[in-house]
């Protein structure tokens, strides 16, 4: 449920298309036929909206049963694709992230690398663009470091 929350919020900031929320939203199905929120949400798939309301309510429901930490590496892999590969604007890309921050749910908002999300492009306010690439490169690496400090590597 991790990996389809990290893509509905990254489609819905305007970060991600649609694609890879449906894609991954039909491999769990296919997976899980008799879940009933995922069948919800193949009901909902057309309407992006509706689907992504549907799929935040739902998770912050779950809330104990839900790995921040798988999250966050799903989160910050696909932002990393966007900040490093596909090179947006960084002005623009600060917004969109702000707007991701504003989607989060709410015990996230205060953990980092997620609370980097309201801050990393305040610099560019003042003209640092460096040092906003610098807060989101330190952001975007928080569980490369977290994975080397606790020697846990991921296959």
């Amino acid at each position: 449920m991790e990996e389809l929350l990290a893509c509905a919020l990254l489609y819905q900031a305007g970060l991600f298309p649609a694609g890879p929320y449906r894609e991954t939203l039909d491999f769990l199905f296919r997976d899980d036929p008799e879940d009933p929120l995922l069948l919800e949400l193949e009901w909902t798939a057309k309407d992006m909206e509706a689907s992504v309301s549907l799929l935040q309510d739902a998770c912050a429901r779950r809330m104990e049963g839900f790995s921040p930490d798988r999250f966050g590496r799903m989160l910050m892999e696909g932002l990393r694709v966007i900040f490093e590969e596909e090179g947006m604007d960084l002005r623009e890309f600060g917004r969109r992230a702000y707007r991701l921050w504003q989607l989060l749910p709410g015990p996230l908002q205060k953990q980092q690398p997620f609370w980097s999300l309201s801050y990393a492009d305040d610099p560019m306010s003042w003209g640092d663009e460096t040092q906003s690439r610098e807060l989101y490169r330190d952001m975007l690496a928080f569980y490369q470091r977290k994975t080397a400090l606790s020697g846990d590597h991921l296959g």
